[in-house]
């Protein structure tokens, strides 16, 4: 199996240290607590929720991943370990009128490129956010981010 393609019941994401990818503004949104639902085309592994995942901000820009598949997080200008986060619980969203309703939570307008598009969209994930924080001096030494499922990486 290809690094980059884990499995949610992989066993690691029960013992690794994980960060996600998160564009600007999406990323000051969640660490300032303006925006309580991370949302995904995909599911959070079970593994993960309740555990502390930092928060590896990219610049504003498209839908897709900006970064390779691994990484130093210290010498790549295109990214910032900004924070933390915990989420508790993952929704699913399986339509249209679901999204909306939390729209103040998950702060996807109408419109944007993460939005529903009733043509191509059957889910979407809300991964539910309980905490975050800023301040991540436990991560000491340089990092090695390596992509184990779409924007979730392992720092190691």
């Amino acid at each position: 199996m290809k690094e980059h393609m884990k499995p949610l019941d992989w066993k690691r994401w029960e013992q690794g240290v994980f960060a996600l990818e998160m564009q600007r503004p999406w990323s000051d949104l969640l660490l300032n607590s303006e925006k309580t639902i991370e949302t995904r085309a995909y599911a959070l592994p079970q593994a993960l929720l309740n555990k502390k995942i930092y928060i590896l901000q990219t610049k504003e820009g498209s839908t897709a991943s900006s970064l390779e598949n691994r990484l130093s997080v210290q010498e790549n200008p295109d990214v910032k370990l900004i924070g933390w986060c915990v989420f508790r619980s993952i929704k699913e969203y399986t339509s249209e009128l679901e999204f909306r309703a939390d729209e103040h939570a998950h702060r996807v307008q109408r419109g944007n490129s993460f939005d529903w598009n009733p043509s191509t969209t059957s889910v979407i994930y809300g991964w539910v956010i309980y905490q975050v924080g800023g301040e991540f001096s436990e991560l000491t030494g340089t990092r090695t981010a390596v992509r184990r499922m779409r924007s979730l990486f392992e720092l190691i």
